[in-house]
């Protein structure tokens, strides 16, 4: 048996080591390396003398102290303090003879007290707010979007993974394509919701009512399209006669079917993500010289993830190598250029952003400017008459004011283009996509869901304008101005002005009277039936 070494093993220091705390010893080994499992929390336990523990002993008298060293019989070994310093940090405060153990741990009574009882919490705010007071924030809406998520299935980058790796042909992609229902139809034609069932992917199928060379056009120039703001074109396959293209589904439809359901046009920053939507697009078609020709806000569709997307390249073209410009007049009158209807002018590109600029002023008033005329008159107003803007200067900041008025320039050539107007700091201040356009998406879907189905939804809306809503905002400070006894306030720069078919220049006294007479007189006239 190997003598200790007074320098390296002082007498009592493994046992003096285990009883600390949990007896994890020197970071959980003792000194010849087995693992400390002592548990004791009180004082120290030295090892039993060799005739078992006195009857008398008690847990909290102090040890005898340790045998002496062999070789120095009845004397307590001295340790040189310059061998500390080769021990570990646990031992060195075990004093310089080692022969003395550490303080007992404090009593149970020395834990501090536990935390104050439940009935110590702050009371809740009260139910009734004081007059004054500010009021709590609005909850929010449900989150339905992730279950709808789920009922829309697999995103669209899965069937494009499928069409690269198989390349079907139109063939095969008119066998693996189940027709669900349609999704909308009008003069051009009809879209109709379609499901890959290989891939689980929910697809748009539009039909194009026209001739050959007209389909041919809509396919060459939809095909050309490959940015993140436009729908992306999949192919066509033609059942029962009929010529299916084959596009990206945008689950929430257009920017006015969103507006229309949740009963309110756009904020600001939703304003700024769709504009920034739509130039991103159009500088990616300008740059290969090609015009869209029909921007409005129900080509401009909307992801379930937020993400705004033009379509409808039906009237779209491409300037010719030879060719500055384009004399065709075509596109929804109240969005188009003023040179387009212009004899002999001609138009380029950046009548697309005029276009845009009239988009702006829709998702803010709820409706184009002049939407109250004829379209054959708007078709004489819009070259004759000055820039329009927002019905209410007011409720809007001077950037998107700018940001309007920059795109609505009557002169093409002093008018931006669209890389141009992505550096706007109205557009570069746009927040994240889906951060800013969830909340109206979730809207959106709990009036899918309150409704049935999304077509129930679209016959509720069919009809539906948002104008009512913006006059009434403008009705506002006349309305306070009438009850005070004070002249109304001039009308602001750009509204339309006031007939007598408007109900809200009419007065409610005329406007009750006016309708007792004639239910009085419609009353009369089935009685005397």
């Amino acid at each position: 048996m190997s003598q200790r070494n007074p320098l390296f093993n002082p007498p009592g220091l493994e046992n003096a080591i285990r009883s600390r705390g949990r007896g994890r010893g020197i970071r959980g080994r003792g000194v010849r390396g087995g693992r400390g499992r002592g548990r004791g929390r009180g004082e120290a336990q030295p090892p039993p003398p060799p005739g078992g523990p006195p009857a008398s002993a008690s847990p909290t008298t102090v040890p005898p102290p340790l045998p002496p060293m062999p070789g120095t019989p009845g004397a307590a070994t001295i340790v040189s303090p310059d061998a500390f310093s080769l021990l570990p940090e646990q031992a060195k405060p075990l004093g310089a003879g080692m022969a003395s153990v550490p303080p007992p741990l404090p009593p149970v009574s020395a834990i501090p007290p536990p935390l104050p009882p439940s009935s110590a919490v702050p009371p809740p705010l009260p139910a009734v707010i004081p007059v004054g007071a500010t009021p709590p924030p609005i909850p929010a809406l449900p989150a339905a979007v992730p279950d709808v998520m789920a009922e829309l299935g697999p995103p669209s980058s899965v069937f494009e993974a499928y069409l690269e790796k198989y390349q079907p042909d139109a063939d095969r992609l008119s066998r693996e394509i189940e027709i669900l229902g349609k999704l909308g139809s009008g003069s051009f034609g009809a879209v109709f919701e379609g499901l890959h069932k290989v891939s689980g992917v929910k697809v748009a199928l539009k039909t194009v009512n026209g001739e050959d060379d007209e389909l041919e056009s809509e396919i060459a120039m939809q095909g050309k399209q490959n940015a993140p703001n436009i729908i992306k074109y999949y192919g066509q396959f033609t059942r029962n006669a009929q010529t299916f293209l084959t596009m990206e589904l945008a689950a929430v439809g257009s920017v006015t079917d969103l507006m229309r359901a949740t009963g309110s046009t756009l904020q600001e920053p939703e304003i700024a993500i769709v504009l920034r939507g739509v130039l991103r697009a159009l500088a990616y078609m300008h740059r290969a010289r090609g015009v869209h020709r029909d921007i409005k806000t129900d080509n401009i569709l909307m992801t379930a993830h937020g993400v705004p997307k033009l379509a409808d390249f039906g009237v779209s073209r491409e300037l010719g190598a030879d060719e500055s410009r384009m004399g065709t007049i075509c596109g929804t009158p109240y969005y188009i250029a003023p040179e387009v209807l212009q004899e002999g002018a001609g138009y380029r590109e950046n009548a697309d952003i005029w276009s845009v600029g009239i988009a702006g002023i829709e998702v803010a008033d709820g409706e184009p400017p002049h939407y109250e005329q004829h379209p054959m008159r708007v078709l004489y107003l819009i070259p004759n008459s000055p820039p329009p803007t927002v019905a209410n200067r007011a409720l809007w900041t001077p950037l998107f004011l700018d940001m309007l008025a920059r795109c609505l320039v009557k002169d093409p050539t002093s008018r931006p283009s669209a890389e141009a107007l992505l550096a706007h700091p109205f557009i570069e201040g746009a927040g994240d996509d889906g951060e800013v356009m969830l909340p109206r998406i979730r809207r959106f879907f709990t009036e899918v869901r309150r409704a049935g189905s999304r077509k129930a939804l679209t016959n509720t809306m069919k009809g539906k304008s948002l104008v009512n809503k913006a006059r009434a905002a403008q009705a506002a400070p006349q309305k306070k101005a009438t009850l005070a006894g004070l002249p109304p306030p001039p009308p602001p720069p750009g509204a339309p002005p006031a007939t007598t078919t408007d109900l809200l220049a009419v007065p409610s006294s005329t406007r009750s009277h006016s309708r007792s007479k004639k239910d009085k007189k419609d009353k009369k006239d089935k009685k005397d039936k």
